[in-house]
């Protein structure tokens, strides 16, 4: 065999024996048949990396074979992942030999911008790509305009964000540093952040839980961490006292496929399910006494209607409360303010779901301890997310998952040595620095946002604030996965100068003046660490485990050396860097020995030790786990935000009831009569958060749930596909005020009635050869909207009509 054979013949076999495939496809057999790898193996070693296919980064252990990669599998070191690696993993093969990367630096010589126009690149060297990138920086700064200079980030690592995100844009002087994240997960962390003070992912001790709820998530599908939830779902469903899950989506999901029970929820509606399920709780007298409280007199209780005072008069004649909390705090104002009133009958008219099923559902969740109540992208990416989000995490409160075993834990992060490089800050940086932010972050319009990904093209366009003069972007694609597509087109038009550091040609790179190719991480220096899930805190490296097969640097070299041609200040603050191995092992010094490094790929710090945030007390200004948010009035005191401010952002709420977890009707862009079906995206179990784009393998069997690949189904229930007049297989057009797009119609009984589902990842008009042409782009459809205190793009909130081509 050759050598391309036998690497696509391994990597094919092994991504698929982790998927659970049972064998390739024609499209992959031929892929396999076409050439041979010649000559024994001379020389093989195990070198280590990481993922990049979500926030897992799972570590793994790269097989070298004559200096070329041919396996992956797991670190064996790693506890959060048991030395698992899930499919994602075993693609990063056909990204690192995918014959469309960009092989050395580009720049425009067509001036004309705009979806589909050649932008005419040419081959240039890296000394005059750097000196033009350079010297526009160089001269905007000495303009002092250092703030019209805008950083896009994309899917990040912790190197690129301390030494380019955090460090350069601080030296440099813009306060514009935008990552991807506002696009990601921003409104579930602000749900849970209004309840326990904590604005990052949820860690949980799944291993000990009973009993699941997924609200609008699909763990087994794409939710983070991949590898860690795939590999403790087998275990959780395999053991004896078998886990139940239920799944509440609009969508019958991969993970509703393998739940117990799937609740077809109308969209948007969690909130309103939540809520009723806590009346429940307390009106049954479920909720746990020992985490919560209880009252001071049997002769009270939680009766639906009916207010408790907040007060009593002992048999002394002493004032106490009525209600004395434990770990928690403003029970009785939530029920007072709006829990009293959310009884069943009144949940079961909005969401859909019938009275006695909602019973069924909270007596179940209360009774099989420890449960979890899982909120996800479903729930959050909408206007008011935040509520929504809100409403299902304090239910894990009421039946005392927090910080317990088989409940929701807090461990701690990685802990990386201070850069001994002092960032040089002078009066051009720190003057820049003050101007207002383009993404207004933090205002009065997104109060808790620590970043606006979407109201980017509205600044550009609008000179908001000011005029963009110039975008440096990395690993992004934000004219593709951003809702709206065509705003961003034309604001990208509008930018002088930009300039794409990405291994791809993507929809984002067609607007670059200059292109700075990257690496893939197989060939690079790197560490990182993983999003927050179990009980470890894990650190990984990356190191270059082949030679680089093209003219690329790394993000954080071009950094440096961007730094060493703007001089002054600049240039001063990375100066002592050498490179970027000598600044790892500074940076990842304390947690182990560099032989240990380069020995494990993996640091494991101790298990955090469940109980110690209730000791110790919550991040929260009464320390306390919150049903009343002091921590939301808080904030909205500081920033100034009234009543009427919140309903400029769509908030419906007024009074106490902004500060308690609550339902608001969810705002649609686009009117019912003109487009009756809410339009549901999701992403694929093989949609490597926007890397497998043009990894056929992914395409072959991208769709999972029907089979399908390299392709975007319209998915409708059998009702509303013969209300329209569509069959199964036919062409289709969806369409909605912001864009229209054809595709195939897929009938599914696991589709509600009143949506139409579309995957994401699909649709590119750029990248490469085995992506291009594919498919549909479903944000193409949809308008710009967003969970307003949080910043969050707003993904499911626009409605759409379909009829048959």
């Amino acid at each position: 065999m050759k050598r391309r054979t036998f690497l696509k013949t391994t990597a094919v076999a092994g991504a698929f024996a982790a998927a659970g495939i049972g064998s390739a496809s024609p499209v992959l057999k031929n892929l396999i048949k076409t050439e041979a790898l010649a000559g024994p193996s001379q020389t093989e070693e195990w070198k280590h990396s990481f993922c990049t296919g979500c926030v897992g980064w799972c570590p793994l252990r790269v097989r070298v074979v004559n200096g070329k990669a041919v396996r992956i599998e797991g670190n064996p070191h790693s506890l959060v992942n048991d030395g698992k690696a899930c499919v994602r993993s075993h693609l990063v093969l056909q990204q690192l030999y995918d014959p469309d990367r960009i092989k050395g630096p580009m720049k425009r010589t067509n001036p004309e911008k705009g979806k589909g126009i050649d932008p005419k690149f040419v081959p240039v060297s890296w000394d005059e790509a750097l000196d033009t990138v350079a010297g526009k920086m160089k001269e905007l700064r000495n303009k002092e305009q250092a703030h019209k200079v805008v950083l896009n980030r994309g899917r990040y690592n912790t190197l690129d964000v301390h030494l380019l995100y955090d460090k350069f844009c601080k030296v440099y002087g813009t306060p514009n540093n935008i990552s991807h994240s506002a696009i990601c997960a921003e409104a579930t962390k602000q749900g849970r952040w209004m309840a326990d003070g904590v604005f990052d992912y949820v860690g949980c001790d799944y291993e000990k839980i009973n009993y699941i709820i997924c609200f609008g998530n699909s763990p087994l599908e794409a939710h983070r961490p991949t590898t860690r939830l795939v590999n403790v779902f087998g275990k959780i469903r395999d053991r004896a006292n078998r886990v139940k899950i239920v799944v509440v989506d609009p969508r019958f999901s991969v993970t509703a496929a393998k739940a117990d029970k799937w609740i077809p929820i109308n969209p948007g509606t969690d909130g309103a399910l939540a809520c009723a399920m806590a009346h429940i709780i307390l009106t049954e007298g479920l909720w746990d006494k020992e985490f919560v409280g209880d009252f001071n007199s049997t002769e009270l209780q939680f009766i639906t209607g009916k207010t408790i005072p907040e007060t009593i008069t002992d048999e002394t004649g002493e004032e106490i409360p009525a209600f004395t909390e434990n770990y928690t705090y403003g029970l009785l104002k939530w029920w007072n303010t709006y829990l009293k009133n959310a009884a069943p009958a009144w949940a079961a008219k909005i969401t859909g779901i019938p009275e006695e099923d909602i019973y069924k559902l909270a007596k179940e969740f209360a009774a099989t301890r420890p449960a979890y109540a899982w909120s996800g992208r479903g729930t959050a990416m909408r206007p008011n997310g935040s509520y929504c989000t809100n409403a299902v995490y304090v239910l894990n409160g009421l039946v005392g998952s927090i910080d317990t075993d088989g409940g929701i834990i807090y461990p701690s992060g990685s802990s990386y040595a201070p850069d001994p490089f002092p960032e040089v800050m002078d009066d051009i940086a720190d003057k820049c620095r003050k101007q207002p932010r383009i993404d207004y972050r933090r205002s009065k319009q997104f109060p808790n946002a620590g970043v606006v990904t979407g109201r980017l093209p509205e600044s550009i366009l609008k000179e908001d604030p000011y005029k963009v003069e110039m975008i440096l972007a990395y690993f992004n694609n934000f004219n593709f996965s951003c809702p709206n597509t065509a705003p961003w087109h034309e604001a990208l038009k509008k930018v002088p100068f930009i300039v794409h550091i990405t291994p791809m040609l993507t929809e984002f790179t067609e607007f670059a003046d200059i292109i700075l190719p990257t690496p893939v991480h197989l060939e690079k220096w790197n560490y990182t660490h993983p999003v927050k899930s179990g009980k470890y805190a894990e650190t990984y490296i990356s190191t270059p485990v082949v030679e680089r097969l093209y003219d690329t640097k790394q993000t954080s070299e071009i950094t440096i050396e961007l730094a060493r041609r703007i001089g002054g200040s600049v240039a001063e603050s990375f100066a002592g860097i050498q490179s970027l191995e000598q600044y790892m092992k500074i940076r990842l010094g304390e947690m182990q020995s560099w032989d240990d490094w380069m020995k494990k790929g993996i640091h494991v710090r101790a298990p955090y030790k469940i109980g110690s945030v209730r000791a110790k007390g919550f991040s929260t200004p009464t320390g306390k786990f919150e049903f009343y948010s002091e921590t939301l009035k808080k904030l909205l005191s500081e920033r100034d935000v009234t009543e009427a401010d919140l309903k400029n952002i769509k908030i419906d709420a007024t009074g106490d009831l902004v500060y308690v977890p609550h339902f608001e009707e969810p705002k649609y862009l686009g009117a019912s009569e003109k487009y009756p079906l809410v339009l549901i995206s999701y992403k694929a179990a093989l949609s490597t958060e926007g890397r497998s784009g043009n990894n056929p393998w992914a395409q072959d069997r991208y769709l999972v749930m029907y089979g399908a690949g390299n392709t975007t189904f319209a998915e409708l229930n059998p009702e509303t596909a013969a209300k329209y007049g569509i069959r199964d297989g036919d062409m289709v057009k969806v369409s909605s005020d912001y864009g229209e797009v054809v595709c195939p119609a897929k009938v599914f009984e696991g589709i509600h009635p009143g949506i139409i589902a579309m995957v994401y990842g699909q649709g590119h008009w750029s990248y490469g050869r085995f992506a291009r042409g594919i498919g549909v782009n479903p944000n193409d459809l949809k308008g710009t909207d967003y969970d307003y205190l949080s910043g969050s793009t707003s993904y499911y909130n626009t409605r759409v009509k379909v009829e048959r081509v």
